[in-house]
């Protein structure tokens, strides 16, 4: 399970490239959802998607290197 591959990361580069498929299969859900406030991002560098509050772009893919490197998505399919 993705989850559980996540928790057993033993680096941050590691963990970052465990979150990738679980964010995969959740951010559609997350958005279809239509949950007030959270936004979907994608990061163009990694092709990677995540979910978050807000609206300015906090990257958990690239961290302190481009934490700001992200673009909007409207929809999860």
């Amino acid at each position: 399970m993705a989850a559980d591959a996540l928790a057993k990361a033993t680096t941050l580069d590691e963990a970052r490239a465990r979150l990738a498929p679980l964010s995969d299969a959740l951010v559609p859900k997350f958005l279809d959802a239509n949950i007030p406030g959270l936004k979907g991002f994608v990061c163009t560098m990694k092709n990677a998607r995540w979910v978050q509050r807000g609206d300015a772009v906090a990257n958990p893919y690239l961290g302190k290197a481009m934490p700001t490197c992200g673009v909007p998505i409207k929809s999860g399919g």
